[in-house]
């Protein structure tokens, strides 16, 4: 940043979150206009998503993260009209 010469400003404006909250989120929620997020934190996220998804599928269940089931039931809703 410093030698890009924009330093000062990103350090004015910049947003650090909370503790286990993803910079994803403080820009969804309007918070921050970029984010930069370390890569291996993004890969301990797939990592677990990955096994979850895994665990799910082992244990007869077919969604694979949370939004699946909101995209089933529209589907069903669709289906039944």
């Amino acid at each position: 940043m410093t030698r890009l010469g924009i330093a000062d400003e990103i350090k004015a404006k910049g947003v650090v979150p909370p503790l286990g909250q993803r910079v994803g989120t403080l820009i969804a929620k309007g918070e921050a206009e970029i984010g930069v997020q370390q890569i291996t934190e993004l890969l301990l996220d797939l990592r677990h998503r990955l096994r979850r998804a895994a665990a799910a599928g082992a244990a007869g269940q077919h969604h694979l993260c949370d939004g699946d089931a909101g995209d089933r039931q529209e589907r069903d809703a669709a289906a039944r009209r």
